[in-house]
């Protein structure tokens, strides 16, 4: 999926200089992922990830600096993640089976706590709305190329795009996955099945 790697490339984070540097930006990331960012104060990441401040400042200049560092990392290998298993499969059906499943999976990992954070945070609520227009131009790309092959039925590209992102995250409403008595896995594959049921040619 062409698109998608490009997105993948014009949105990359800076490389990591050394493995303490990873390590530490991992941590992070799984720290956040996990409880929110906005309680956190400098002192208390600093006491979690077990380093100095200085450290921390070292991987970025200010708290929002290291978050929206480390938001922008973790949706770049979203990206890349995509770019790469769209690659393993030559069937555009497959390819969007396995993107669809990926993002699905990678939505169930976050708590409702990064979310509301990400979203209440405008610097971050941008990441996400620049990597979700990238993600659904990718999508609809792989569609599109379903269609050109006769694979497809002649829908619209980009309305199968909004459709699976926009199914997949409204999925994470516990709510609505206590209503349907289903996982969230089992609901993202059967939405995928559904979709691909729609569009493909008998």
């Amino acid at each position: 999926m062409s698109l998608l790697a490009a997105a993948a490339e014009a949105g990359r984070a800076p490389v990591a200089r050394s493995p303490r540097r990873t390590e530490l930006l991992d941590a992070f990331e799984a720290l956040i992922v996990a409880e929110g960012f906005r309680h956190l104060t400098v002192g208390e990441i600093a006491r979690r990830l077990g380093c100095s401040r200085r450290t921390l400042y070292e991987l970025a200049p200010s708290k929002d600096e290291l978050v929206a560092l480390t938001v922008r990392r973790h949706l770049d290998r979203l990206v890349t993640d995509a770019a790469r298993v769209v690659g393993h499969h030559r069937s555009p059906a497959r390819q969007l089976e396995v993107t669809t499943e990926l993002v699905a999976t990678r939505l169930a990992s976050l708590s409702a706590a990064f979310t509301a954070d990400v979203v209440a945070t405008p610097r971050t609520a941008r990441l996400v709305t620049v990597f979700a227009e990238r993600f659904a131009d990718g999508l609809a790309e792989v569609v599109e190329a379903g269609i050109e092959a006769g694979r497809f039925r002649r829908v619209h590209p980009r309305l199968v795009a909004e459709a699976i992102l926009g199914l997949v995250d409204r999925l994470r409403d516990p709510t609505v996955l206590d209503s349907l008595g289903l996982s969230y896995d089992e609901a993202a594959r059967q939405i995928g099945r559904l979709l691909l049921d729609g569009i493909r040619l008998r």
